[in-house]
């Protein structure tokens, strides 16, 4: 069974194509994989599969998205969203 901490939090990639892109944590695999999602190139219903070494994790997730996440609430809008609003971090890559 797929464990659920780590679901919501901000992280950047730093290793692979995608490396400096922040991303939402919208799933785990296991305890050393994380699904990830930026809600443009990869969107939340095909999420990207990525090692938790090659994340580092930015910000903690809030209870909110974590519940909206677990419950299969999120759209790409949202992820867009909650990446825009942290900090102004999110995609001055594209």
């Amino acid at each position: 069974m797929a464990k659920t901490n780590g679901i919501g939090a901000l992280a950047y990639s730093t290793a692979g194509r995608d490396q400096g892109r922040l991303f939402l944590i919208v799933g785990m695999v296991d305890d050393r994989t994380a699904l990830i999602a930026d809600g443009r190139l990869r969107k939340v219903g095909t999420p990207k599969k990525k090692k938790l070494k090659h994340l580092t994790i930015v910000s903690e997730s809030s209870e909110d998205c974590r519940q909206r996440l677990l419950a299969g609430q999120v759209t790409d809008a949202y992820v867009r969203r909650t990446l825009e609003q942290s900090d102004g971090l999110s995609d001055d890559l594209i």
